[in-house]
């Protein structure tokens, strides 16, 4: 009896091991989307890489996916503002899409402090009226360079510690 336990435990152990070696190993091709299974509005929006679709990688199908729901999500204005991003996206040179990443990139490997310094400072710069950022953004292209460079070593020194007043 104990024999035949331990012969059915064994057996059902194997069979779990081989179910788990074959989801994972199909888990990854389970990733990949099938255009048809999309819902008809997914679709429209992914329009233009049907043709392809089939032969892109899964991060891409997925990336892709992600983006069109939250397209489907934004109201009127939210989509316009997308698109004129993607058009000046799109008017960037090389280097300059390359310094954008690479900044990027760095903002992605500081620590979660100095990112949130970073978000704060940057709502409130957008909380400010039209008239206030467009003051400051000509304040600041008045610098020299020497002088920037200046201003933002004196700013990293201090922090968060003052309020830059515009006038």
């Amino acid at each position: 009896m104990k024999t035949k336990l331990k012969a059915v435990s064994l057996v059902s152990s194997t069979l779990l091991s081989l179910s788990l070696i074959i989801v994972s190993v199909f888990s990854s091709s389970a990733l990949a989307l099938d255009w048809n299974e999309m819902s008809e509005e997914t679709q429209q929006v992914l329009n233009s890489f049907k043709s392809e679709w089939h032969d892109m990688s899964e991060q891409k199908q997925q990336k892709l996916k992600l983006g069109a729901s939250r397209w489907l999500t934004m109201d009127e204005p939210q989509r316009q503002q997308a698109e004129q991003r993607l058009k000046r996206w799109q008017q960037l040179n090389d280097p300059q899409k390359a310094a954008i990443k690479l900044r990027f990139q760095k903002f992605q490997q500081l620590d979660s402090k100095q990112k949130t310094r970073i978000r704060d400072n940057f709502k409130r710069f957008r909380g400010l009226s039209h008239d206030q950022r467009k003051k400051l953004k000509t304040r600041w292209n008045k610098l020299t360079p020497q002088q920037r460079r200046r201003l933002l070593q004196k700013l990293k020194i201090r922090k968060n510690l003052i309020d830059i007043p515009i006038r």
